[in-house]
């Protein structure tokens, strides 16, 4: 089961297009559709630029125009903004998490 607040279903949809993307450019360029299966470091060509969108959209969402109201009986000022998150991660923290996956993945096809 997915959750997510807001936006935050856009994750999935920023992951998904730059996996495609990511797979396309990779086979446009080597020209052997199997490269993309046998290599790991791939997965940081598709993973790297998710999460440096994911961070910047997430920022950008976070910091829209919030709404504040005050409470009449208590004089209590209460500033509203919306939520924009996945599985209980506000969507700037994907970017982090994804750069590092495509990171350790490089690391691992070299080591290997």
């Amino acid at each position: 089961m997915i959750i997510w607040k807001g936006w935050g279903l856009l994750v999935v949809a920023v992951v998904v297009a730059c996996v495609f993307l990511g797979d396309f450019v990779i086979k446009l360029v080597t020209g052997d559709s199997a490269y993309v299966d046998a290599h790991q470091w791939t997965i940081a060509v598709k993973a790297i630029p998710a999460g440096i969108v994911l961070w910047f959209l997430g920022r950008y969402l976070a910091n829209r125009k919030a709404r504040t109201v005050v409470d009449v009986e208590t004089g209590e000022t209460i500033v509203l903004r919306q939520e924009h998150s996945l599985m209980f991660l506000k969507m700037h923290w994907w970017g982090p998490i994804l750069v590092l996956v495509g990171i350790g993945n490089a690391i691992a096809d070299v080591l290997k």
